[in-house]
């Protein structure tokens, strides 16, 4: 945590939610490296299920970190043999570019 000279706590986190609560959560004293957060979504994927199951569904909006080289990689292997999570992830991709890398 930083502590900056008006008293106030600086910490930084990622939170996976389910609908059952938290599924995996990270607190780091400093910003995430793009390495921290592969090593986050590692943590989070291994913790979800294939489709219609809880905790099946992904989803990331567009902050730089979600952009970090390897994340759309990681994901699709995550997805594996379940076709219509990878057909779908596939379009996405396709339309989005996968995000031009902007973390490091």
């Amino acid at each position: 945590m930083e502590t900056v000279h008006d008293g106030r706590i600086f910490s930084y986190g990622a939170k996976a939610l389910s609908l059952d609560g938290t599924l995996h959560l990270e607190v780091l004293d400093h910003s995430f490296t793009g390495e921290e957060f592969q090593d986050f979504v590692t943590g989070m994927l291994n913790q979800m299920q294939p489709w219609p199951m809880p905790n099946s569904v992904l989803v990331m909006d567009n902050a730089s970190i979600h952009k970090v080289l390897g994340i759309c990689d990681m994901v699709e292997q995550w997805c594996g043999t379940w076709s219509i999570t990878k057909l779908v992830f596939t379009q996405r991709r396709s339309r989005a570019n996968c995000f031009p890398t902007v973390a490091p």
